[in-house]
């Protein structure tokens, strides 16, 4: 979850890690895969990812008593319009159409709308002075006063290096309050907060079988407006950018679309060569559906967790299967309200 910077002001007690990214902490041993579970939250309560999407809200409900935890229910709602009212009522439907047991609730901002930074800072420095770097990068980047943002970061150790590495993350808080506010108005409460991107690449991780460590893969997420690239490296989200659609998407102004994002991603060369690119999203069936799924010889895969998580015996396997490119990011989000590391708040 985000903290208020001022949380880093006063120095408070609470765990310095952030909830949006992907890093490899110790798992308990009874844990068979890689998703570590909080067991004092392991109760009938089902953890729950929605996603506030502009056309409709998506829901996923986890339970997460199983090893690994499976999908419990799921529910896509229409989003008939913006409007607080309307919305909190298509956001209280779909809650209750795939669960009577709320658990702890995962929501996510868009990518475009959170900064992501690695900060480098020398080992060993005190409380103030990571405060004053922390809100000095926050400041550059989005130039916001301190009291307009909202952070969390995670320092990544080495015990034999001079330097710390910080992943940080920040938003500005009214990009924070508005959905935060559709929940209160919905009578539910946000316990975590991830960013798009990251709620996708945990989705890619959970159904991608033991993937290499240097393996890099491509997610092309497309929605109504707009195309999402992200990329995986080492398991670690290192590019993230949006594109917007045609007003009237086809499988050929689509694949134009998606060769535009990946040259704009290659242009970099520092930027590691994509080996797999997968595909989800409501506006990838045209290219999911096309008899050649390739774009620039690279062969579109789409991402299917099922096999590994698996359903409740209540939930049709073909429904769930139609809709799951939409469901992408509402799971990744269930899955992180599940995971004993996130940041609770």
């Amino acid at each position: 979850m985000m903290r208020p910077i001022e949380t880093l002001k006063k120095m408070l007690s609470v765990p310095r890690q952030y909830s949006t990214g992907l890093f490899d902490f110790p798992r308990p041993k009874k844990c068979k895969n890689r998703l570590a579970r909080n067991v004092w939250r392991l109760s009938s309560a089902h953890p729950l990812g929605i996603d506030i999407g502009h056309s409709a809200i998506k829901v996923v409900a986890l339970d997460a008593r199983r090893d690994p935890p499976c999908i419990a229910g799921y529910a896509i709602e229409p989003r008939p319009s913006l409007a607080q009212a309307t919305s909190a009522k298509a956001i209280a439907q779909a809650v209750s159409r795939a669960t009577e047991a709320t658990g702890d609730v995962a929501i996510a901002l868009p990518s475009a709308a959170t900064l992501n930074r690695l900060i480098t800072l020398p080992a060993g420095l005190n409380d103030a002075a990571i405060t004053a770097r922390m809100q000095f990068a926050m400041q550059q980047a989005l130039r916001q006063p301190p009291n307009a943002l909202y952070y969390d970061f995670q320092p990544l150790h080495d015990p034999a290096a001079d330097t710390t590495e910080y992943a940080l993350t920040a938003c500005r808080r009214d990009d924070l309050e508005g959905p935060v506010a559709l929940l209160k108005a919905a009578h539910l409460n946000c316990q975590i907060v991830d960013s798009q991107a990251h709620a996708l690449a945990r989705s890619v991780q959970i159904a991608t079988p033991k993937p290499a460590s240097n393996s890099v893969i491509g997610l092309i997420d497309i929605g109504q407006t707009t195309l999402h690239l992200s990329v995986l490296h080492q398991q670690r989200l290192i590019h993230s950018q949006d594109d917007a659609l045609p007003e009237q998407p086809t499988a050929a102004n689509l694949q134009t679309a998606v060769s535009r994002a990946l040259a704009l991603y290659q242009s970099n060369p520092d930027h590691p060569t994509i080996e797999r690119l997968n595909v989800s999203g409501g506006g990838a069936e045209p290219l999911i559906n096309q008899p050649e799924r390739v774009i620039d010889e690279l062969p579109l895969e789409p991402v299917n967790p099922l096999p590994k998580l698996g359903t409740h015996e209540t939930i049709d396997p073909a429904a769930i299967q139609a809709d799951l490119p939409r469901l992408l990011i509402a799971l990744g989000l269930a899955l992180h309200a599940s995971d004993t590391h996130a940041h609770w708040r």
